[in-house]
């Protein structure tokens, strides 16, 4: 949970809480009577990013629709609009974003399953790349070079019926007619 930020135009605060299940951003009157769920769906919002007040926008990184792919999202803070995706679809996999006080710019961090990841100085909202800051190239040309096998995202239910996320990376020479050992990762 964040410690709650005050907005300067206003007697309300931001704050994250999990007071509906899931871990959502609420804009909260100063005497607690109102309490605007900017985030609302059935994910959890994994890190609030930045507040833009003069703009009116709230920056989160949130898997809205697949728990494997970590976007940039903002919405509205009066709570009147839709959510919208900033990062594009292109970057899929895990994203992170350490964003300007005035909320116009970012160092974007993207990464994926076996692929390392590459920073770039973007301007938001466009998320426009105005330069890379690292991109990993020797790297990504020594993991090129490993033999690795397919990799498997795959869903578990619990039996008090909470769904894990995990994925499986198989060995580049696995015979899949025969059983073979495994260890499985669940990602919570």
């Amino acid at each position: 949970m964040i410690e709650p930020k005050w907005l300067e135009n206003s007697n309300d605060f931001i704050w994250q809480s999990e007071r509906d299940v899931w871990k959502h951003v609420y804009r909260v009157s100063r005497n607690g009577k109102t309490y605007t769920n900017l985030t609302p769906g059935e994910f959890d919002v994994t890190e609030l990013v930045s507040v833009d007040e003069k703009n009116g926008w709230l920056y989160f990184i949130a898997s809205a629709d697949n728990v494997s792919q970590r976007y940039l999202q903002r919405t509205p803070l009066d709570g009147s609009g839709k959510m919208q995706q900033v990062t594009p679809s292109q970057f899929s996999g895990s994203n992170s974003y350490k964003i300007s006080a005035d909320s116009s710019w970012a160092i974007h961090t993207h990464s994926s399953f076996l692929s390392p990841p590459i920073y770039s100085l973007i301007s938001l909202p466009d998320h426009k790349a105005h330069h890379v800051l690292e991109d990993n190239k020797a790297l990504t040309a020594k993991l090129a070079e490993l033999n690795l096998g397919e990799v498997e995202f795959y869903s578990v239910k619990a039996q008090d019926g909470l769904r894990l996320d995990g994925y499986m990376l198989r060995p580049a020479d696995l015979d899949k007619s025969r059983k073979s050992p495994s260890l499985a990762l669940i990602h919570i």
